[in-house]
């Protein structure tokens, strides 16, 4: 399966916006939280990917007073979810669930990431993330049904 095969353009407004080298995993309609798809993808990393350093990058904020300390300690407003290196490779992730779309501050910053050779991807599931890994080069083995 090719990138080709994976590109799929995001809905309005987005698909104005959103660079092209980006994948978007489309929609769908199962009732899983984005926590809960994001944490079944590092699990599966951790464990069946140990040459792959994933990790989150914290983006909620309770209050203004943590908000503001984020941003003195270097916190950028839109960061995708999570962050993947390999030797050889680099990769981002932003987390949805089913309808969610990413907000305009997160196509901001997926776009900068897109645009300086990194591979971004917005993902929904576990099994879609990790075909996207493989094709970016990730060494991560198929999931096996």
């Amino acid at each position: 399966m090719g990138m080709e095969e994976f590109l799929a353009i995001p809905e309005a407004p987005l698909k104005d916006v959103l660079d092209p080298a980006i994948w978007v995993e489309p929609r769908d309609n199962l009732l899983v939280p984005e926590y809960d798809r994001q944490r079944e993808l590092i699990n599966f990393l951790r464990r069946h990917a140990p040459k792959i350093f994933v990790f989150a990058i914290p983006n909620a904020t309770r209050s203004e007073q943590s908000k503001l300390r984020q941003q003195r300690e270097g916190a950028v407003y839109g960061a995708p979810d999570l962050v993947l290196t390999w030797v050889g490779g680099t990769g981002f992730i932003e987390m949805k669930n089913g309808k969610a779309a990413p907000e305009q501050h997160q196509v901001a910053f997926l776009n900068r990431l897109a645009r300086q050779g990194h591979h971004v991807a917005v993902c929904r599931t576990m099994e879609r993330a990790v075909d996207w890994l493989r094709i970016v080069g990730a060494p991560v083995p198929a999931i096996r049904a």
